[in-house]
């Protein structure tokens, strides 16, 4: 293992145990760690006093777009090393902060399912325990509005069925109530819920 790949570590280590970052953003910074080292650079050019410029980065993103990879995945990588090389200046390790601003992406209209797409999603009448739970998760996502993690790691004790209110433990370890529906027409999921969880 190389300095580098040592500065990372003990920058991996100071996110987990100093500034309590999830698992999640640990994974998130190791991801972009492996690609990044993946991508030729020019680092082994430069004394070992000057472990990481910014021309590095610039490498880098170069290489993504050469393989395809799309301006939105380019740009979560790029905040990932962003943060190393802030804390690499920080620990006195390079001389300035080598950082690059985010690429534009391309602007795209998200596309959403219309009413009777949903209705026949909904409409459907699950036969198995399996179904039920595939079919009330759906249900709770649509008409809350949760993340897929939130709603995968929802409890039976979570939901308030008299309040109409979900409890979730979402992004950056924050706990939430959300509304639901018992017959929220369309949806009622509170209602599909209730009969699997309740």
């Amino acid at each position: 293992m190389d300095r580098l790949d040592q500065l990372f570590e003990q920058f991996l280590r100071e996110r987990t145990y100093v500034h309590n970052v999830t698992q999640a953003t640990r994974d998130w910074y190791e991801c972009a760690w492996k690609a990044f080292r993946t991508a030729p650079t020019t680092a082994a050019e430069r004394p070992e006093s000057a472990p990481f410029a910014k021309s590095d980065l610039q490498q880098f993103v170069v290489r993504l777009r050469e393989r395809g990879v799309r301006p939105v995945t380019g740009n979560t990588w790029i905040r990932a090393l962003n943060a190393f090389c802030r804390w690499l200046h920080e620990q006195e390790e390079i001389p300035t902060a080598a950082r690059l601003a985010p690429q534009r992406p391309e602007k795209r209209i998200l596309r959403t399912h219309d009413a009777a797409t949903l209705r026949e999603l909904l409409g459907s009448r699950p036969k198995t325990f399996s179904h039920w739970r595939v079919h009330a998760l759906v249900a709770t996502i649509l008409d809350t509005g949760c993340r897929i993690e939130e709603a995968l790691t929802v409890r039976t004790s979570d939901f308030d069925f008299e309040g109409l209110l979900i409890t979730v433990y979402g992004k950056g370890r924050k706990e939430r109530r959300v509304p639901n529906s018992r017959r929220g027409g369309l949806l009622g999921a509170g209602q599909v819920a209730q009969r699997v969880f309740g």
